[in-house]
């Protein structure tokens, strides 16, 4: 089978579309961590902050 225009244009579409695929996968990984860590981070963000209000207190 010869190599044509059209098979050239579908494996570049394929592979784009590939290529995008990937991507859309790996941010979505990226963001499913960064909440996760977020997620993991709120309590001891408010231990912080309830330790600062202590400190307040007994500062005033």
């Amino acid at each position: 089978m010869p190599w044509g225009p059209d098979v050239e244009t579908n494996l570049a579409i394929s592979s784009a579309n590939h290529l995008k695929v990937r991507f859309i996968q790996q941010s979505r990984n990226q963001c499913n961590n960064k909440i996760k860590n977020i997620i993991m981070l709120k309590p001891v963000i408010i231990n912080i902050k309830k330790l600062s209000d202590l400190c307040l207190e007994f500062t005033i």
